[in-house]
């Protein structure tokens, strides 16, 4: 606008605005930043402004006179993204002029070198380069592996270590370097080599005397080791060979252990060492072993004990057994057909001339009857069969054995010994103690009148001559006859009575029992003729499981033999039990289901041959421990 002064009077020429700014785009910047100017011709004043602290103006405003250049500078742009800004000009009387920039983003970079590293067996530390215009984290996919720093940013050293690899297989493992801004990822392979390990032994040998003892070892290892493979053959008892200590690690002096060889085999075992691995996602197992070790341990002197020397047996035979004490192999013969044998080692109950067994063992000796007069003898041989360590030693060992004739009882006629009458208690008495059973009471007063009774059980040999027949299991002329039921010996004594005249009969149970405690001449023993059953009575513990000769234990009072123990006695009456009143020749109840017997067996224990001790059977019943003696009435 311009202004024309004339004379006293003021004109004003109105003045035209203009503003022009070129060029009319300012074009984008690079991410680097940079400048560029703008021209503006103007009449009227001007600003310039922006919208973006990363824009800056140099000058940012004019008056006017002349054409004005302004210069626009744009900063770095560190970011990952383009940016916008605005540029306004603005001029008085004018309207706004705006120009849009753009400055491109920064291009991310994340290079990582070098991509793989290899590490020894023992662990060790290396170096990645990271060069970077972002921040970034480090991801480890295994423990075993550790980075330091684990996060930055820019370019950056970072320390990899891996710890020792004590396994026996190589491992992988990934480092990732990821950016925090771009989630950009690289990745370094990391592969560490199988550990190498050892184990040595020497001396690779030992040797024991049969006494055993202790010896060093040396171990020479860089792991743990713990004792492997040990063929012992004492395995299934205690073992032979001990290791101490049986595991550890590196090197060590270890003690071998062994303990005494009571055989005469000598010994030997083998073992090693193994290396235990336990590898990830694997169980534990064996991944080498040491050389093997040989351990030999001489056997011992022969040894060969043999208590007994002698055996005697009565005539009618039976069983008898001794031991044998050795530390090898042994066999047992006997020179005769009637003399058996049978071992604690045999697989079978059969009875043979020849037996054989290892260390110690009890042999039973069985001796057949002897049906003949005169004594007979044989000799048992016991003799070393295993390995012999030891020349000279006395490898056999000789039992002598003898067994009486049969003695001949005059027959038909059996001995009997007068029982003169008296009086008694019957059933359970003060000598029974605690032993009496339920059927022994109550006790009664009993009178019985003089009768006479068989001085010994009935033998075989006079039931074959009255029957013609032996139903007997154990046989023998002087043994008790037995397997014999109550019926069969009425038909004895039917038959008995018609030879000899006589008016033979089975005891009544109160006369046997007033018998076996002694009658008149009673002890009060326990037993018939004792307090200590084996003074009297074949039973279990005595009899070798068979019937022995008549008249072979000591007599009660009375002179009678065997009313404890050989066989069980059949008595007259039936079975019933006992009403405690006074009685005089009772003969039991009227009728019944079972007949009683009484003296127990050589099957049965002591206990059953108490003089006071009921037992019953059916008339029928036949034993193997069941027999009888004869009586009958004193006219």
């Amino acid at each position: 606008m311009g202004m024309v002064l004339t004379g006293c009077v003021e004109s004003y020429d109105k003045v035209r605005i203009e503003m022009n700014v070129s060029p009319v785009s300012l074009g984008d910047f690079p991410s680097g930043g940079g400048e560029k100017t703008l021209t503006i011709t103007s009449n009227t004043k001007w600003t310039v402004s922006s919208d973006a602290n990363w824009i800056t103006f140099s000058p940012s405003n004019g008056a006017g006179q002349e054409d004005g250049t302004v210069t626009i500078r744009a900063a770095e742009n560190k970011g990952f993204a383009q940016l916008t800004a605005t540029i306004t000009i603005k001029g008085t009387g004018f309207s706004d002029q705006t120009h849009t920039v753009r400055i491109a983003a920064t291009t991310p970079n994340l290079t990582v070198t070098p991509v793989e590293l290899s590490m020894v067996s023992a662990g060790e530390t290396k170096d990645l380069t990271i060069e970077s215009n972002v921040s970034w984290e480090i991801i480890r996919s295994a423990d075993w592996v550790s980075v330091t720093p684990s996060e930055g940013k820019g370019d950056q050293i970072v320390r990899v270590a891996a710890t020792a690899n004590q396994t026996s297989v190589e491992r992988n493992a990934i480092i990732t370097v990821r950016s925090t801004d771009t989630q950009e990822e690289r990745t370094i392979q990391i592969k560490q080599e199988a550990a190498t390990f050892f184990i040595e032994v020497s001396p690779s040998s030992l040797e024991f005397e049969a006494a055993g003892g202790s010896k060093p070892m040396q171990i020479s290892s860089n792991t743990s080791w713990i004792l492997g493979n040990s063929s012992d053959p004492c395995t299934g008892t205690a073992p032979c060979l001990t290791i101490s200590p049986d595991q550890g690690e590196n090197s060590r002096e270890v003690m071998v252990n062994v303990t005494q060889n009571q055989s005469v085999e000598p010994r030997i075992f083998e073992f090693c060492f193994w290396h235990v691995g336990y590898d990830i996602d694997m169980p534990p197992h064996v991944i080498f072993t040491s050389n093997y070790i040989t351990v030999i341990q001489q056997g011992a002197a022969p040894i060969l004990n043999v208590p007994a020397v002698q055996m005697d047996f009565p005539s009618s035979g039976g069983t008898q057994t001794f031991d044998i004490l050795s530390n090898t192999n042994w066999s047992v013969t006997s020179n005769v057909a009637w003399l058996t044998l049978l071992s604690n080692w045999s697989l079978t109950t059969e009875y043979s001339s020849t037996v054989e067994g290892f260390t110690g063992g009890v042999i039973t000796v069985k001796a057949d009857p002897n049906l003949d007069t005169n004594e007979r003898s044989a000799t048992i041989t016991v003799d070393l069969t295993g390995p012999i360590s030891t020349p000279g030693q006395p490898l056999t060992r000789t039992i002598q054995v003898t067994q009486a004739g049969v003695t001949v009882i005059e027959e038909p006629e059996p001995e009997m010994v007068q029982v003169k009458g008296g009086f008694f208690t019957m059933g359970c008495t003060i000598e029974q103690g605690l032993d009496c059973d339920v059927d022994e009471r109550p006790s009664k007063d009993v009178t019985v009148s003089d009768f006479y009774i068989g001085k010994y059980e009935v033998t075989q040999a006079l039931w074959t001559m009255v029957m013609g027949g032996n139903p007997s299991s154990n046989k023998g002329d002087n043994l008790p006859v037995e397997y014999v039921s109550w019926n069969d010996i009425q038909e004895f004594i039917t038959e008995l009575n018609r030879m000899t005249g006589k008016q033979y009969r089975l005891p009544t149970e109160a006369e046997w029992e007033y018998a076996a405690r002694g009658g008149k001449n009673s002890q009060g023993y326990k037993y018939s003729g004792s307090n200590t059953a084996g003074d009297v009575a074949w039973y279990s513990e005595n009899s070798g499981g068979a019937t022995h000769a008549a008249g072979t234990k000591a007599p009660n009072e009375l002179g009678i033999y065997d009313m404890s123990g050989n066989v069980y006695e059949w008595c007259s009456d039936w079975y019933g039990n006992y009403s405690g009143n006074p009685q005089t020749n009772p003969k039991g109840p009227d009728n019944g289901a079972y007949r009683v017997v009484h003296g127990g067996s050589y099957y049965n224990l002591a206990w059953y041959s108490r003089v006071s001790k009921r037992s019953y059977y059916v008339p029928s019943y036949r034993s193997p421990n069941i027999g009888f003696r004869l009586a009958h009435d004193s006219n």
